[in-house]
């Protein structure tokens, strides 16, 4: 039998390289770099969250138009792409990402459907101003309402 090697690609990678967990943990450091471990599970808790309203899996929730900034922003998507293994921050997310998959993690965000920080928010969106705070951890404020 002759087995035939691909050379390597000099391709930019994208998010169908990497398994759910991985792909979680990556949009979790996005949203949440510097937020520690509890601003991390918020942002994973509000994902999943919307996951199971929509009864939809967590790639589809996440690569939904303009529903998370770190996605549609081009330079932190490639950010997000592209961390390192060794990011301290990014094995915190993995390990949060993994535990919250495992269903190990609670919910700290009381059921929350959105996340913002109102520094640096656009606070004339409508979602902003129509759905009710939940919850504040870190920078961020977690509200509740549809999508």
């Amino acid at each position: 039998m002759v087995t035939i090697k691909k050379k390597p690609s000099d391709r930019q990678p994208t998010f169908e390289d990497f398994p759910v967990v991985d792909i979680l943990a990556r949009v979790i450091w996005g949203e949440a770099e510097g937020e520690g471990a509890e601003g991390m599970q918020a942002v994973g808790n509000v994902i999943l969250n919307r996951a199971n309203i929509k009864d939809k899996n967590i790639p589809e929730v996440m690569f939904r138009k303009d529903q998370f900034s770190a996605i549609g922003d081009k330079n932190r998507f490639n950010s997000m792409i592209n961390l390192s293994p060794d990011n301290p921050e990014y094995i915190q997310a993995l390990e949060i990402s993994k535990k919250l998959l495992a269903g190990e993690l609670d919910d700290i965000t009381n059921g929350a459907t959105h996340f913002y920080n109102p520094n640096t928010a656009n606070m004339e969106l409508d979602w902003i101003k129509q759905y009710p705070v939940v919850t504040t951890i870190g920078k961020h404020t977690f509200a509740k309402g549809a999508f």
